[in-house]
């Protein structure tokens, strides 16, 4: 396992965000999205699997790589916004999951995480060192 799939692991265990995210490649089953502030590369697929089945309310354009669900079009370098959490089937098979939040696709999207009043970006911050005090010795 690699030291960013560990740190990965590390701190989303119990954790679920909303990320800006941008599309770097599209597939026929998946989309492939950046997300800067961690510098992580994640799949998001667009394939759901129900009772066995596959299903998908996108549908893959090959002529110009992109996804296409309604209104809605994802090609290399469109602007997402994903949720990001640990999918753990065992302990031993834990692996990123992105589901997308942004722009909503009906039947797809996940609503955005609640997030609590006066909640900033500093919360995984660790706390600031106290002023040393000057000695007189």
């Amino acid at each position: 396992m690699s030291l960013t799939g560990s740190f990965c692991q590390i701190f989303f265990k119990d954790k679920t965000v909303d990320e800006d995210g941008y599309v770097i490649g599209v597939r026929k089953n998946a989309l492939q999205i950046f997300i800067p502030k961690f510098g992580l590369e994640g799949t998001l697929y667009v394939q759901q699997t129900e009772d066995g089945a596959k299903t998908s309310p996108f549908t893959y354009d090959d002529e110009e790589p992109s996804q296409n669900a309604g209104d809605v079009k994802f090609r290399a370098f469109d602007y997402v916004k994903v949720q990001i959490s640990m999918k753990a089937t065992s302990i031993q098979h834990q692996k990123l999951r992105l589901q997308l939040v942004q722009p909503e696709v009906p039947g797809f999207s996940v609503p955005a995480v609640e997030e609590t009043p006066g909640q900033d970006d500093k919360q995984d911050e660790p706390p600031a060192k106290k002023a040393r005090s000057k000695s007189k010795y």
